[in-house]
């Protein structure tokens, strides 16, 4: 045999020995864990993102989200205000009224809230009822459907 062809025979032992190493380190049964590998032009982390009007007013930075119970977002709080981190409030924005600005990157969302609005809003506690600015008001109840006419006897 071949220095060149026992070299590559020892290749091909240490590639299967890895692969029975890690097929042995799998419990039978499980599978593996996926994973996903995305660059920055796609996702971007949000926590410490600025918030701005559309019309370019900064109002503040995302400090949180808040979550339902499937994971689907609900509400950025963003320190709203303030100057250098004094007079900051944090308030809830509802997580539909942003968006990333459609020319620049991801390196800012845009809040389609005028910041008058902002301004006047509640202030965000842990712990306590949220109040989420933004949020589409709650259609009215239906009527209830009208009752059988009375039987007569």
């Amino acid at each position: 045999m071949s220095d060149r062809s026992s070299r590559a025979l020892a290749a091909l032992l240490i590639i299967a020995a890895c692969a029975g190493a890690a097929a042995a380190a799998t419990p039978a049964g499980s599978e593996a864990t996926s994973a996903l590998v995305v660059n920055g032009a796609g996702a971007q982390p949000l926590l410490g993102m600025p918030v701005q009007t559309s019309k370019g007013e900064d109002l503040g930075r995302v400090v949180d989200v808040v979550v339902d119970r499937h994971g689907d977002p609900l509400a950025a709080i963003v320190d709203f205000g303030g100057f250098l981190g004094v007079g900051t409030r944090k308030i809830a924005v509802d997580w539909r009224s942003l968006h990333f600005p459609q020319a620049d990157g991801m390196d800012k969302l845009i809040a389609d809230l005028p910041r008058d609005q902002l301004r006047n809003a509640p202030v965000y506690k842990p712990n306590e009822p949220i109040v989420i600015m933004g949020a589409p008001a709650p259609s009215p109840a239906a009527p209830p459907p009208p009752s059988p006419p009375a039987a007569t006897p």
